[in-house]
């Protein structure tokens, strides 16, 4: 059964995405398309939430449609990205993330931090949209159980 993508933009410049644990070709492909929508928004940080990711994932076909969707847009994402920051679950997933990072044929031009903590990867992105002029809107109150 496919895995479900989540992009969460209600806190725009900050952008969420939570892909599946297991993602298919088409569901990598997908997730791109669906950022496109985000990156014409405008200058944002993303916050890519991969505690779930499978370590057993990675076979060498989604690595390359994901490395050929990156490079695909990479001008775009290096005009629009402040920084990123990746939630990560421990070193195997860190590990993952650092050797994607060696294969891409062009090093970023905007920070990237690798975390386990959410609210420190949280309060690096809203550092890092400071330093651009933007700042961080405030997260909506809960709605209270009745």
């Amino acid at each position: 059964m496919p895995g479900e993508i989540a992009f969460d933009a209600s806190r725009f410049p900050l952008v969420r995405l939570t892909p599946p644990a297991n993602p298919t070709e088409e569901e990598i492909v997908a997730i791109y398309r669906e950022y496109d929508t985000y990156l014409a928004r405008g200058r944002h940080v993303l916050l890519v939430d991969m505690r779930k990711l499978n370590p057993l994932f990675g076979h060498a076909r989604a690595r390359q449609v994901t490395l050929r969707e990156v490079e695909a847009r990479m001008t775009t994402v290096e005009r629009m990205m402040i920084a990123e920051a990746i939630l990560v679950s421990g070193r195997i997933v860190r590990g993952i993330v650092t050797a994607f990072e060696w294969m891409r044929k062009n090093p970023r031009t905007f920070p990237l931090e690798i975390m386990e903590d959410e609210e420190e990867a949280i309060e690096w992105l809203a550092k890092k949209l400071e330093a651009d002029g933007r700042s961080l809107p405030p997260r909506r109150p809960s709605r209270p159980i009745r």
